[in-house]
């Protein structure tokens, strides 16, 4: 096995998976699979120092500032040796002997000041991440209705208010714990529960349950991946079959053959009815190894890639749902490596 090609199927396959985190504010919108988290920061257009990213904020603009200037307008050569990278050079000369010293020299140069101007504003470095659905238990009826691995249950609770007790009858929106009347004497209330009929509905939603094999009947065996439906057809004749085997048949009968002479009422029975047919065929699991998809008895490198396959092409087998949640997704590949590993 070599770990390369392992390693190098998982990095691939991550990179696909984590496409929410490639998208910018615009793609994330239009992905119904992702959500863009706010990350909100304070610039000010002051720190932009180029022409393009200045402008490319809405917030900025840039500000076009030149100085032209002269090195001889340099007195001194601490000023002269400021502009030096300009071309600028303190140098003696002499002009004779009425004109000589030293100066500043190498002619005219401009600098560029401009800015970028505008105030604050702010930066979204925000991300996109997967938004995961949630749990049955947590949708209302209507996203229950719409989820293909979730059945919504109708629990619709009936009764009187009449028959609660005081807590149970405080807790019911719909009843009242009232007082009847009052004992002058005593000093005491008489309280009960009003509101006459009430109605209840704690209904819920919770994550479709799939049947064994075992129990399914032949449309949906056939229709389920991993089951496989056994014909068994059990033929023969009635005449073969006891007392007891004879009645339970529904295609043969217990009947009177033909009447003993020598008594008087007897009878010799025997199984009527022909050629019978019993249907014996039921539904069973496909043995199969878990992870194993192209079934060569080896789980490598060649099961990853088809199981990648298989998210690519929104496809499902039961065979690589390593955490058994009906779906194929990057967290089975990780149980699927980590086998190989």
């Amino acid at each position: 096995m070599n770990l390369k090609y392992i390693v190098y199927c998982f990095l691939y396959f991550g990179i696909i998976y984590s496409q929410c985190e490639n998208y910018n504010i615009e793609e994330c919108h239009d992905d119904p699979h992702c959500n863009w988290e706010d990350n909100l920061i304070l610039q000010n257009c002051n720190s932009e120092e180029e022409e393009f990213a200045c402008n490319n904020v809405d917030q900025c603009s840039w500000d076009t500032q030149t100085t032209y200037y002269s090195c001889s307008n340099f007195g001194s050569s601490e000023a002269c040796a400021e502009y030096s990278d300009y071309g600028c050079s303190w140098e003696w000369s002499w002009g004779g002997w009425g004109n000589h010293g030293s100066d500043c020299v190498g002619g005219g140069f401009q600098i560029d000041n401009s800015v970028c101007s505008g105030g604050n504003y702010f930066v979204d470095e925000g991300n996109c991440i997967e938004v995961l659905p949630p749990d049955c238990s947590e949708m209302n009826e209507t996203e229950c209705s719409s989820d293909g691995v979730c059945e919504w249950v109708e629990d619709i609770e009936n009764g009187n208010c009449g028959n609660l007790s005081g807590d149970d009858c405080e807790l019911n929106p719909e009843c009242n714990w009232n007082c009847d009347f009052i004992d002058d004497y005593m000093g005491w209330c008489n309280y009960s529960c009003d509101g006459g009929p009430y109605e209840i509905d704690n209904s819920y939603c919770q994550e479709i349950v799939m049947p064994e094999c075992s129990e399914m009947e032949q449309s949906n065996c056939e229709d389920s991946f991993g089951c496989d439906w056994i014909v068994d057809i059990d033929v023969g004749s009635c005449y073969s079959l006891t007392q007891n085997q004879c009645i339970a048949n529904s295609e043969c009968n217990w009947s009177c053959g033909f009447y003993h002479g020598s008594c008087a009422g007897c009878c010799w029975y025997e199984c009527d009815g022909g050629t019978y047919q019993i249907d014996n065929s039921y539904c069973e699991e496909i043995p199969y190894t878990q992870g194993d998809i192209n079934g060569d008895l080896i789980i490598n490198v060649l099961d990853v890639i088809q199981s990648v396959n298989l998210i690519l092409y929104s496809e499902y087998n039961i065979i690589v749902d390593m955490n058994y949640d009906e779906l194929i997704n990057v967290q089975d590949i990780i149980l699927l490596i980590n086998l190989i590993l």
